[in-house]
C-alpha cells in the first residue's frame, strides 16, 4: 500500500446482511459505498484487511444522551455523538460468506466498563441501531 495511515473513511451506516449480530455475535456498522469520502480515493481503492482503529457515530444534533427508554428508565445502549469508540474494521469480500462486493464493516468496543460492553451473546459490545447516521473512521 502505497498511501500512509491512517485512512479516513466518513459515510453513513446502513442495513448489511444480518449476519455480524446475529451469527457471530458481533455487530458491525456496515459502511455505505455510495455516500463513501475517503482519504485514499474511492471506496474501490481501499485495501482489504482487517485494521484496529477509531470510530464515532455522528447522531443527529449529537447532543442525543442515551436520554430515557419507554419505561422512564436509563437507556444507556444509544450512541451520543461525542465518544470516540476503538473499532476492528473489516474491508473486504468476506470469504466465509463467499461475498462477491467489497464491504466496509467496523464493530465498535466500548469501555470495558460501558454498560454495553458485554452485551452481545459472545460478550462483545451492543449498542441499540444507528442506521443511517454517519460514522467517521480512521484506521
Amino acid at each position: 500500500m502505497n498511501q500512509q495511515l491512517p485512512i479516513r473513511i466518513v459515510s453513513k451506516v446502513v442495513r448489511g446482511y444480518g449476519r455480524g449480530s446475529k451469527d457471530l455475535g458481533i455487530p458491525t456498522a456496515n459502511v455505505s459505498r455510495d455516500n463513501l469520502t475517503c482519504s485514499i480515493g474511492s471506496f474501490d481503492e481501499l485495501p482489504t484487511g482487517i485494521y484496529w482503529g477509531y470510530a464515532r457515530i455522528i447522531a443527529d444534533g449529537s447532543s442525543d444522551d442515551g436520554g430515557e427508554n419507554k419505561n422512564g428508565q436509563e437507556n444507556n445502549n444509544k450512541i451520543s455523538g461525542r465518544e470516540v469508540y476503538t473499532t476492528a474494521v473489516s474491508i473486504g469480500y468476506n470469504p466465509t460468506y463467499n461475498n462477491k462486493e467489497k464491504t466496509v464493516e467496523p464493530h465498535l468496543i466500548a469501555e470495558s466498563t460501558h454498560p454495553q460492553r458485554h452485551a452481545s451473546s459472545t460478550g462483545e459490545t451492543l449498542f441499540g441501531d444507528f442506521y443511517d447516521k454517519k460514522i467517521v473512521l480512521s484506521v
